[in-house]
């Protein structure tokens, strides 16, 4: 999720250097440190040290009080509150800024936070049921399981997948009569399906959408519990373009994929594959990763293929914020790469993630790994710093410096470049 300009406005973007956190100092408090946390702005830190069995929270400034039996997956909210799983008292929840809510769980994974930083769901177990807390409250209603959970930017519709009736061992006629279903809020839909999965929320309006398949054991998907009327084959998960009421799915017809809109083929083209879909939120474009040959990936956009393919993976496209132009990471003969507008750089990279454009999609940074440590690669040339690791960059709103949160040697560091800087 993109953040707000008037919020960028806000960071210091003065060019300079600054080390926020030594975990070298904080280890001799907090023990052996098993988790680092970035916030956003890049001026604070979270860690979880250890020491024997006991997990602490430390910020930037020093070890927090409280003491956890287990403490893990920390991150920070936009207003730069700490939040995590922890375990106190052999019993899960999760606690902000080191105060636990008050309900206690057999077991909590999986938090989700929305954009807005509102609410917190977390996925939980009572008395061998599933269900989901929000903000310290439970569902009234558990299931026998419970896979995905979705939230929308303002933290006002939350969704799962859930089971609702148990089956007995070997019980085929139960498990094809349906027993999987979406829960928003708490409430099932009434439809059943054999299997639900890839749930979504829409960013602006809150309507829910799903992979499901039916009892026929076709496939299609649900929205806001009424299902597509078109059957196929097979369907990869769906996606609400952020600017308009439509679903998005590849759909597999005749033995090919293409895309379909509203259960409705967008697309012409079919190909051997077609999954993780994009679109932008200023435009009316559309882009999946395909394969136009067997075992050859590429990009396609607004159903045209790049020429070019890469033999191991191709990863989500990426939009330019205009929408005009696209990158995404591949994987070719066993290195790792940007491609941009059908074009690779021509560096090749131990690792690499997800390409970002500039405000006026001009430039585009990555996040890579080469031989001697972590660095970013603008429009294809290497900075010279290193890092032992980077968290996401982040383009000032002019476009002509960038925020960059990193680790060297212990020292979590913040610092600002400018784009010459960076080119080299």
């Amino acid at each position: 999720m993109a953040i707000d300009t008037a919020v960028l406005t806000s960071w210091d973007w003065h060019p300079a250097e600054r080390t926020i956190a030594d975990l070298t100092s904080l280890a001799e408090t907090l023990g052996t440190i098993v988790e680092t946390a970035w916030s956003e702005d890049g001026e604070h830190v979270a860690v979880v040290g250890r020491q024997d069995d006991e997990y602490r929270l430390g910020r930037e400034t020093g070890a927090l009080d409280t003491v956890f039996e287990k403490l893990r997956q920390v991150r920070f909210t936009p207003d730069n509150r700490v939040f995590g799983l922890a375990k106190l008292d052999d019993a899960w929840t999760v606690v902000f800024d080191q105060e636990p809510w008050e309900e206690r769980f057999d077991f909590a994974w999986n938090p989700v936070l929305s954009a807005d930083g509102s609410t917190v769901a977390v996925q939980i177990t009572r008395d061998n049921q599933c269900s989901v807390a929000v903000n310290g409250t439970p569902w009234e209603e558990s299931f026998t399981a419970l896979r995905e959970l979705a939230i929308s930017a303002d933290g006002k519709t939350v969704a799962a997948t859930v089971q609702t009736t148990a089956l007995k061992e070997a019980d085929v006629p139960g498990f094809f009569a349906g027993t999987w279903t979406i829960a928003v809020n708490g409430t099932p839909w009434e439809a059943r399906f054999i299997n639900t999965w890839g749930v979504c929320v829409h960013p602006a309006n809150g309507s829910v959408a799903a992979e499901v398949r039916h009892l026929d054991q076709t496939y299609g998907i649900a929205e806001n519990a009424k299902a597509w009327e078109q059957r196929f084959g097979c369907v990869w998960e769906p996606l609400f373009h952020p600017a308009y009421d439509r679903v998005l799915a590849p759909v597999r017809l005749g033995g090919m994929w293409t895309l379909a809109e509203n259960g409705q083929p967008l697309w012409k083209g079919r190909y051997h594959q077609l999954w993780r879909v994009a679109a932008p939120a200023g435009n009316n474009r559309f882009a999946a990763v395909v394969a136009h040959d067997f075992g050859r990936w590429t990009v396609a956009v607004d159903d045209a293929p790049w020429p070019i393919g890469f033999s191991d993976l191709v990863l989500t496209p990426c939009f330019s914020p205009s929408g005009e132009r696209v990158a995404a990471v591949f994987r070719d003969a066993g290195t790792w790469g940007i491609v941009v507008d059908g074009k690779p750089w021509d560096h090749r990279f131990a690792m690499a993630w997800d390409p970002l454009f500039s405000p006026g999609g001009r430039e585009v940074l990555a996040r890579v790994e080469v031989e001697d440590g972590v660095t970013l690669a603008l429009d294809g040339t290497l900075w010279s710093a290193r890092f032992d690791t980077l968290a996401p960059p982040c383009f000032d709103p002019a476009g002509e410096r960038v925020l960059v949160r990193g680790m060297r040697r212990g020292h979590c560091i913040r610092q600002v470049v400018d784009l010459k800087t960076l080119r080299g």
